[in-house]
């Protein structure tokens, strides 16, 4: 858990905020998940660009091969690119948002879940393999190591990590 710090100032006021009915989503933890000798992700939960910006020095920002993009990827959350130089992710995921919503992230490397449908991330040493539900989804950033489909989904392609 990279953030959740109870005496951060901006933190305990986003936590009165939704104690009080208001919004929750500045709440949100910022959690990196890795497996050994593979891949790491980062999840933001539903934390908005000017929390994001309020804590962006009092946060450790680990390089990733993932990001889950926070809010589902909606522009109201965007990571600043001073955050993404510093994670350096290989690919990032956008939730499901409605398309005009969403912040694409130029320069980076995307998959859509609108798209995507469910999305499996298989770990394995070195690599990251990728899987989709929709049988015609596709993105043409990743290697093909002609991976057979896994539970239901195609395989789209892995991440070296």
């Amino acid at each position: 858990m990279l953030s959740r710090d109870t005496s951060n100032e901006d933190f305990k006021a986003a936590l009165a905020a939704a104690e009080n009915a208001g919004n929750a989503n500045n709440t949100s933890i910022i959690l990196r998940y890795s497996v050994e000798d593979s891949c790491s992700f980062l999840f933001m939960g539903d934390m908005e660009t000017d929390m994001i910006e309020k804590i962006e020095d009092d946060v450790n920002w680990p390089s990733i091969d993932v990001l889950f993009a926070p809010h589902h990827g909606r522009s109201s959350a965007t990571v600043p690119s001073s955050i993404l130089h510093k994670m350096d992710p290989e690919s990032l995921v956008l939730g499901e948002a409605p398309s005009q919503h969403l912040q694409y992230y130029p320069g980076y490397n995307t998959i859509s879940q609108n798209s995507a449908k469910n999305i499996v991330f298989e770990a394995d040493t070195g690599w990251v393999h990728i899987y989709s539900s929709n049988q015609n989804y596709s993105v043409n950033f990743l290697v093909n190591l002609q991976r057979d489909p896994y539970k239901g989904c195609r395989y789209i392609g892995s991440l070296e990590v």
